[in-house]
């Protein structure tokens, strides 16, 4: 039997595989569910109706002071109109963008939108500074940047973090699941792969007509195969499913990039790309790892322990311990969180400004050769006694 179909076989019939992948497939519809009942109250008509609440309570503040009977003074009368005449242009604002995203008039809506953010960062520069923290301004302005590009677009905004329409809902997936989730349940299943030939110490595989090496090899690529496939089938889900419910989206969503001077975007296919290639890079350097493990440690919990603490608890031990913060960008596995450093958030927590996509390719590809290297030396001496495993 063609050994690629052997394994292939043999992990397909694996309940110890099986499980773990129908708990991803139960995330990502989990994961759908709540971006789409949770997401209202963050959304950008829900943004838009609590503005409208807030200028009505302010006219109806402004209508008490004219009308309460005390006698201000003329600066404080002239204080009072300008305030009234301001909130009530707002709250004309907030209505107009209202009706229009009910009529799906995006575009419309967005202008409106940009109107009121643009008054409050005029406000905040009349008064100095002082009425918005600097951390509020650039918010503000960060979403001022967006409602122009998606005017553009004539594209409905989507709820950051909470992402429904078919790309953006890929983004959430992979900033989300992927660096702890998908990489445990790939690791479970990578183990099981790698370690199931094993019976007391001996390598039953090893019995098949084919050099030592070659087994090594053919085995590191099934497995290089195998969690590419379940990956991008998992990304292709997400798509599907988001798309067939909300509609895709557009490829020039634009997605804020963290700065602290001016605000930054880029479309969401690129993004996407970016996030795509550090995380395959990042499985093929778990397979390999996993591999590598599987030539001194024979039992699968403890393989499975191992591969854990290395690949999921040391990016956390890295960002927890400000020691680490200077050598981050040196672990390869902090870039399996690819969406904070695509998007350059990671910097808001590690003041590191090496950890970036291209440092992010160079380690993980350097990591990769390395292993390989390692991986291919060890089977190379492994090939004189195939049939028995270093005991554990």
């Amino acid at each position: 039997m063609n050994y690629y179909r052997f394994l292939l076989k043999k992990t397909v019939k694996n309940r110890a595989t099986s499980v773990p992948l129908l708990l991803l497939l139960a995330a990502i519809v989990g994961l759908y569910v709540i971006n789409q009942t949770s997401g209202d109250f963050f959304s950008y008509t829900g943004g838009i109706t609590d503005h409208h609440k807030e200028m009505k309570d302010l006219e109806e503040y402004y209508v008490g002071l004219q009308n309460d009977g005390v006698a201000y003074s003329a600066d404080d009368v002239a204080s009072f109109e300008a305030g009234h005449q301001d909130v009530m242009e707002q709250s004309m604002w907030s209505e107009k963008a209202l009706q229009l995203a009910e009529e799906e008039k995006w575009g419309e809506a967005l202008g409106y939108s940009i109107n009121l953010v643009q008054r409050q960062l005029e406000e905040n520069e009349q008064a100095d500074g002082s009425l918005f923290p600097p951390e509020h301004v650039l918010v503000l302005k960060g979403e001022l940047e967006m409602y122009k590009q998606l005017q553009a677009l004539e594209q409905e905004p989507d709820t950051e973090g909470y992402e429904t329409f078919g790309f953006n809902y890929v983004f959430r997936v992979m900033d989300s699941l992927f660096p702890i989730l998908f990489v445990l349940i790939l690791a479970v299943l990578l183990t099981e792969v790698f370690l199931n030939s094993y019976k007391k110490g001996m390598n039953i595989e090893a019995l098949l007509p084919m050099s030592f090496r070659r087994l090594t090899a053919k085995r590191i690529w099934f497995s290089s195969l195998l969690a590419g496939t379940v990956y991008l089938s998992t990304l292709a889900i997400s798509l599907v499913m988001a798309s067939l419910v909300k509609g895709p989206g557009h490829v020039l969503y634009p997605v804020l990039l963290y700065s602290a001077e001016l605000p930054e975007t880029s479309p969401i296919w690129i993004v996407l790309v970016k996030m795509l290639t550090l995380q395959l890079l990042g499985i093929l350097s778990l397979v390999l790892l996993i591999s590598l493990i599987s030539f001194f440690v024979q039992n699968n919990l403890v393989s499975l322990l191992i591969t854990l603490v290395i690949v999921i608890g040391s990016p956390m031990v890295f960002k927890s311990i400000e020691a680490f913060h200077a050598i981050v960008h040196l672990n390869p596995f902090t870039y399996l969180a690819s969406g904070d450093v695509v998007t350059r958030f990671i910097l808001q927590d590690i003041p590191n400004a090496h950890a970036t996509f291209g440092t992010g390719i160079v380690s993980l590809g350097v990591f990769s050769v390395m292993l390989i290297i390692i991986n291919a030396v060890l089977a190379y001496r492994y090939e004189k006694k195939p049939m028995y495993a270093a005991k554990t």
